[in-house]
């Protein structure tokens, strides 16, 4: 059964109308264009009963494309080309369809696609996950939970002050998704800043009360690239936010209001709030679940010993589709695979990821406190951590910088001696590497980790000379 356009708007918050919803490189969209494109979807896909290809290389297409799956019944399956091809995310969620706009003939064009029927299974979105650890795997999601949690978000942040709201990575993913539906929950319209150049982001946040969400790595760029004014309003979200990053973007955007969220896709989006006020009493903090989120640790819960984070809530996702289109569902809580503690408050601290921790030869090794012990010495500058093959070892801590300015570089002994000081000598890293001018991101903006730890043998060490 056909659902209607009232009830998506609602679902999404759209109350908007005769104004810009969303605006890009490609053209910008009112709440009538969203809705128009969406019910001339649903009518091409009104004999079609299953998973439908949605592309997101235009974001203005991709979201009337999911709204039209949703308002046809059908569940939009969202797919990023860098990710995997069609054929791959056909196979991998048994997706009988694939749809794209066309702006010669403004319609949609429709690819009816050679797999096998299988039983339809619930959900009526599929994001597949940024692949961070090399097995992309495709999250079954209820819309209305993304945008319930999404209006949750922005509510408990009160960003209904910005004039727009700008975001910087694919829409495919849950992060930016997120983003725009809190925004449209606050009837503010969104500004994708894909394609645009430096000088036309200066131009825009100069023109207005503009608020921004993005990955620390994005606001990192951002606070250094931008001339002049900023963002009012800035929330990381999709990665941890080092407070020393926190404190730097503090500096250069004095007014800013910098809060931080901490989710994953398995929750449809944000898991914990922390506001700009308790960010800077807290700021290693992740935040405070949202209402109705239950936070777990499984073990010791203090900041000595964290354990993993385990969560239910009212936006789980339903399950995940993995390799050879098979659906797993989701149990009723679900393990993130971050460690942390929770104090008696509900405070939520996030220290890393169990796979941030490492062995060098017999003894643990957390890529995080290499980091921090580095903070102070490179600041200003992109860097990471992260274990790489040793043949006697087994594996060892390598310390990869991308800078723009090699001058300011702090020397080798300094960066030895910063880790020496605070850590066991397990800790030093045994190879400094260049990363060039930045480091490599996934489409979210996170860390692209794999490509580094791949390819760290062919970069090369950062203070030898040309």
């Amino acid at each position: 059964m056909r659902r209607n356009s009232e009830a998506l708007a609602t679902l999404l918050g759209i109350r908007r109308t005769g104004a810009d919803l969303f605006r890009c490189a490609t053209g910008n969209m009112m709440a009538e264009e969203l809705l128009l494109r969406a019910n001339l979807l649903a009518e091409k896909l009104s004999t079609t009963n299953g998973r439908v290809i949605v592309p997101s290389d235009d974001p203005i297409a991709f979201l009337a494309g999911i709204a039209g799956c949703w308002l046809s019944n059908n569940t939009a399956v969202a797919w990023r080309k860098s990710s995997m091809n069609s054929e791959s995310l056909a196979e991998l969620t048994a997706a009988s369809a694939m749809v794209r706009w066309n702006g010669h003939s403004n319609d949609w064009h429709l690819d009816r696609l050679s797999i096998p029927p299988s039983i339809q299974q619930p959900g009526d979105l599929i994001i597949l996950t940024s692949g961070s650890t090399g097995k992309p795997k495709g999250v079954a999601l209820d819309l209305g939970r993304v945008a319930a949690n999404a209006a949750l978000a922005g509510n408990r942040l009160r960003i209904s002050s910005a004039s727009f709201w700008a975001v910087d990575a694919d829409m495919s993913l849950i992060s930016p998704l997120g983003h725009t539906f809190m925004a449209w929950s606050n009837q503010i319209p969104v500004q994708h800043l894909g394609g645009l150049d430096w000088t036309k982001r200066n131009e825009l946040f100069a023109a207005g009360t503009g608020g921004y969400g993005g990955a620390p790595l994005q606001i990192r760029e951002l606070s250094q690239r931008l001339v002049g004014v900023g963002p009012q309003i800035i929330v990381s979200s999709g990665d941890f936010l080092p407070p020393a990053l926190g404190a730097s973007v503090d500096a250069r955007f004095p007014e800013a209001k910098l809060h931080k969220m901490y989710g994953l896709t398995e929750v449809s989006g944000r898991l914990c709030i922390l506001p700009h006020d308790d960010r800077q009493l807290h700021p290693a903090a992740a935040g405070y679940p949202l209402p109705g989120f239950e936070v777990v640790i499984d073990g010791a819960n203090d900041a000595a010993n964290p354990g993993e984070i385990s969560v239910s809530g009212p936006t789980m996702m339903y399950g995940y589709w993995r390799t050879g289109g098979n659906f797993e569902p989701a149990r009723p809580v679900f393990r993130t695979g971050d460690i942390g503690f929770v104090r008696s408050d509900g405070l939520v601290t996030v220290s890393g990821r169990l796979d941030d921790v490492f062995k060098v030869g017999a003894e643990k090794v957390d890529r995080h406190s290499i980091e921090q012990a580095l903070q102070a010495e490179l600041t200003g500058h992109e860097f990471c951590v992260l274990p790489v093959i040793h043949p006697v070892l087994g594996q060892t801590p390598a310390l990869f910088v991308a800078s723009r300015d090699d001058e300011n570089l702090p020397s080798r002994a300094v960066l030895i001696r910063a880790v020496r000081t605070k850590l066991p000598n397990r800790y030093t890293p045994s190879m400094i590497l260049s990363a060039g001018q930045t480091l490599p991101k996934l489409p979210n903006g996170k860390l692209d980790k794999q490509l580094l730890i791949g390819n760290f043998s062919k970069l090369p060490d950062l203070y030898a000379k040309p």
